[in-house]
């Protein structure tokens, strides 16, 4: 099992080939980009020298936060409402930087074009057990965010069987949903055939066009699709599980050593964001998606609010720290993506979380 410290030796040993070699490290068979974001920092900015209290002097003058993919789902939410407001009015900006691919946004934290980015388990899982040295510190999601849905007329099982299913990518939590779904219903994971397509409107579009009969896809977007006649809800997996870690925040383990007072405000303030998500009014929210500096889906206010109603009531965001990325949580969430072959084996969580910020 790989530990934390031989991990950290990884960027001295190799130096600038770890760029070229973390391309794979996650099992992202579709992931080819490297990110659109041009910095050079490394998360160790000083930040602002006028410091206003509260450890503000310790908070870089911009924060990039990766994302995976081009869609801006439900829990992108928090980070662009409260916790935007909130980082501006400490002098931070926020700068959101889009990957193609788990894997290249893990290259992107190693070459230093971006500082931290939410990660699912299983991909956390393959790149740490690639020796690369990135830790889990903090939950982000505990319900799916992804819907199972179909073509108009697809309302069996029997009906996918055999047929093209299209997923994320394989190291997705897209793919955690399909696949388990696929095995629970038709006794196989391999009963369909899968194809990848990155970003929700993407597969959508494609079911469309006739390339698939099912897919998972972020719950505005079927709402939305939905309202269009283009696709079905089918099913929603949060019906069927118990909540676990789904999604959490990770950087790089240097990051977390050189800048602990950074990524413990970081940690603080993204908590009151999730709390803020279920106190403040929604269309508030959606008015405040609408105005980030990253682009979220033109949905309706209306299928902006529901979205945020269900997810919600599913209690996607984690309020307790103590629940946040625990081992029972984080173990299941692995055990299905074992069951769904996105890793080979559960490894050691205490090789993939760091919780000295919770």
């Amino acid at each position: 099992m790989t530990d934390k410290a031989n991990r950290r030796n990884v960027l001295t040993a190799v130096g600038a080939g770890l760029t070229i070699g973390v391309a794979g490290c996650a099992g992202d068979d579709n992931g080819n980009g490297n990110g659109t974001g041009n910095g050079n920092g490394n998360g160790g900015a000083t930040g602002d020298d006028d410091g206003n209290g509260d450890g503000d002097d310790v908070l870089p003058d911009t924060l990039r936060l990766a994302h995976p993919g081009p869609t801006r789902p439900t829990y992108a939410a928090p980070q662009y409402a409260y916790f935007l407001e909130e980082m501006e009015s400490r002098g931070v900006t926020i700068e959101p930087v889009t990957f193609d691919g788990f894997s290249p946004m893990i290259a992107g934290m190693i070459s230093g074009d971006v500082e931290i980015g939410y990660v699912t388990p299983p991909s956390l899982a393959n790149a740490i057990a690639e020796g690369f040295p990135v830790s889990s510190f903090m939950e982000l999601s505990q319900a799916f965010s992804q819907q199972i849905c179909t073509a108009p007329g697809i309302d069996s099982w029997d009906e996918i069987e055999g047929e093209t299913f299209i997923l994320h990518s394989p190291s997705s939590f897209s793919a955690m949903v399909g696949r388990n779904a696929v095995e629970a219903n038709l006794g196989d994971p391999e009963a369909v055939e899968y194809q990848y397509i990155a970003g929700t409107p993407n597969r959508v579009a494609a079911i469309e066009a006739g390339e698939g009969v099912a897919t998972t896809a972020f719950l505005g977007g079927v709402l939305d699709a939905e309202e269009e006649g283009i696709i079905q809800h089918f099913s929603n997996p949060n019906d069927d599980f118990d909540h676990m870690t789904l999604a959490t925040w990770a950087t790089l383990d240097e990051n977390l050593d050189q800048n602990e007072e950074m990524f413990q405000i970081f940690a603080d303030v993204m908590l009151e964001a999730y709390e803020d998500m279920y106190e403040r009014d929604l269309t508030e929210i959606v008015e405040l998606i609408e105005n980030a500096p990253t682009d979220f889906p033109g949905y309706s206010e209306e299928v902006w609010v529901d979205t945020f109603e269900i997810a919600l009531e599913n209690e996607m965001f984690p309020l307790d720290l103590d629940d946040h990325i625990t081992d029972e949580k984080f173990t299941t969430s692995l055990e299905l993506a074992e069951r769904a072959e996105l890793i080979e084996e559960v490894p050691d969580i205490d090789d993939l979380v760091d919780r000295r910020f919770l």
